[in-house]
């Protein structure tokens, strides 16, 4: 398994790594198959929520779904998205050591 989400020490929940990955490495594949509309609204009572949402290009809104919805903001961020032919991933930008949350 190469990352996997586990509450963190620093806020709520994060995704971490379950082995070494060295930089320029494809972690995961974003699924940007659950589009938000107001006519396919989000569900509170499965777990979707605005906070789990992510907003692209031309008003598409979709949700973001585990491990993905937990890729936590930093100023020295780790990862990066890269989107190829449509397809969203999420690439390593440094060598990163499996953690021991």
């Amino acid at each position: 398994m190469k990352v996997y989400v586990d509450f963190s020490r620093i806020h709520g929940k994060g995704v971490f790594t379950g082995i070494d990955i060295e930089k320029e490495t494809r972690i995961l594949i974003i699924n940007d198959s659950r589009i938000v509309t107001d006519d396919n609204p989000l569900h509170t009572e499965k777990g979707e929520f605005e906070h789990h949402l992510d907003y692209l290009e031309n008003r598409k809104v979709v949700l973001l779904w585990e491990p993905e919805r937990y890729i936590n903001h930093s100023c020295d961020p780790n990862v990066y998205v890269k989107t190829i032919a449509d397809e969203r991933y999420v690439y390593a930008m440094k060598t990163l050591k499996l953690e021991k949350n």
